[in-house]
């Protein structure tokens, strides 16, 4: 009998249907967790709208998918450049000389002033800037580019002198410094590419200029856009050049003196081969003249001789501040059109810190000289914070304009927990996915515990059976 006893409690094993039951209510737990929190998730996320839901799954899965491409980029990207600055004065004015390490693995670099960009597109390994006053202090970092990736330097700081004598007004700068892939600091050539929408950039030494853009060839644009706090700037045509020659004109303004400005200008092409020359059969056209009176322009757009109308947009928010979820308020103008009105159609376009429209709409118009054309946009509690532009775009005559305004997006605080310390939808929403999967991931793993419990429980369970003592021969 007691041979009997003992082989029951080893084939029952208590201590295993225990945990069975342990896991199950784990397992419903999570399960009842994991199940609110998709409910909300998703009760949240159409109620915000504007696609929020699609965005952010696709935005988590960028993050976990794009893992793959920085494997790849790390196989030769240049060394680490060593960045110093040294506070100067030449002529009785200040300025900090930049020099970095540099080797053949580099191509060209990138220059940040402050967190954001400076100058782009240097292929030497000093830069002065000259942008600066007395007692400033500044931190900069260097970005070193070849074609396997791109490496940033620490962060160098440094204050600017005071000079002996007051520094003399610095005449405003406007240089472009880069046109689609081709640095201009040492180019010496003609410039043509097959990207249709080549990106330009510059620099100049006025903050937060006004840049007037003008596109003179195959295809006639009219652009109103800013530099930073740094005076770069840097534009991409929203629309195709067509094929052929163009002229570039970029003029930076300052925002304080409309008078203080400066012009530079080049040439280039777009083709269609790979090598960059014109297809013969399609360029072998009667060659398209500038329109009478216009010249290269040596102070300020417009072209001397012409009237161009221009096109300009301005965030009245307070403080070129918007919240989610709230409206942002516009003002957009156009000058220097012959006729008493003119009817046009008016593209919006929100554009994000990734340069990706996040919001579309259209508006048919009536311009009267000077007088503003009033919009309101909702901007979706769903939008995430940081900078933002509003670009607005037409046609007048076949020509393309165009104008954007930068702008601030913060949230509204869902909870202010004081110190400083808030709390908002976008944070909750931000992190709430990530909860869930790793809810389902916990889940996942304890449904795989259970059903393997399930098993070495039910046998255990099985073997304690009448038949079993019969086959053992503990019972007749």
């Amino acid at each position: 009998m007691k041979k009997t006893v003992k082989m029951a409690k080893h084939f029952f094993s208590p201590q295993k249907v225990g945990r069975f039951f342990l896991f199950r209510r784990i397992v419903k737990y999570l399960g009842i967790a994991t199940g609110v929190l998709v409910v909300l998730y998703v009760t949240v996320g159409i109620s915000l709208g504007n696609g929020f839901l699609k965005n952010d799954l696709q935005k988590k899965y960028g993050r976990v998918a794009g893992a793959t491409t920085l494997i790849m980029q790390i196989l030769g990207p240049p060394n680490k450049p060593i960045l110093s600055v040294f506070p100067l004065c030449q002529n009785n004015s200040p300025y900090l000389a930049l020099s970095w390490t540099s080797d053949d693995q580099m191509d060209y670099f990138d220059i940040e002033r402050d967190g954001s960009p400076l100058v782009s597109g240097i292929v030497e390994n000093i830069y002065h800037d000259e942008a600066v006053l007395t007692s400033e202090t500044h931190s900069y970092k260097v970005t070193a580019f070849n074609s396997l990736g791109q490496t940033a330097s620490d962060e160098a700081s440094g204050t600017v002198l005071g000079c002996e004598l007051p520094p003399k007004p610095i005449d405003p700068t406007c240089v472009i410094t880069r046109f689609h892939k081709t640095n201009l600091f040492d180019f010496s050539g003609e410039l043509s590419t097959k990207e249709r929408q080549p990106t330009f950039y510059g620099t100049t030494n006025m903050p937060h200029a006004k840049i007037e853009i003008i596109v003179l060839g195959k295809t006639d644009m009219i652009v109103e856009t800013q530099a930073n706090e740094n005076g770069y700037w840097e534009w991409r045509p929203e629309i195709r050049f067509n094929y052929g020659d163009h002229t570039f004109w970029v003029t930076a303004v300052d925002p304080e003196n409309g008078l203080r400005n400066k012009t530079a200008s080049l040439k280039f092409g777009i083709s269609r081969d790979e090598a960059g020359g014109e297809n013969k059969k399609e360029e072998k056209k009667k060659k398209e003249n500038l329109p009478s009176g216009a010249t290269v322009p040596g102070a300020s757009l417009p072209v001397p001789g012409i009237s161009w109308p221009n096109l300009s947009v301005e965030v009245k928010n307070w403080g070129n501040i918007a919240y989610t979820g709230k409206t942002l308020s516009l003002e957009t103008k156009m000058k220097n059109f012959d006729e008493k009105f003119i009817k046009a159609k008016l593209t919006y376009l929100l554009i994000d810190e990734d340069g990706k429209i996040a919001l579309e709409t259209y508006d048919d118009v009536s311009f009267f000289e000077g007088i503003p054309i009033k919009k309101t946009l909702s901007i979706p509690s769903a939008f995430k914070a940081g900078k933002y532009k509003i670009l607005v775009e037409t046609t007048y005559k076949g020509a393309f304009l165009s104008a954007d305004n930068s702008f601030l997006l913060e949230e509204i605080p869902l909870f202010n927990l004081g110190g400083g310390v808030v709390i908002t939808v976008g944070q909750v929403m931000d992190n709430l996915l990530w909860v869930i999967l790793w809810l389902l991931l916990l889940l996942i793993i304890f449904l795989i515990l259970l059903g393997n419990e399930y098993r070495t429980s039910r046998y255990a369970i099985i073997q304690v059976t009448e038949e079993m003592f019969r086959d053992k021969k503990f019972i007749s």
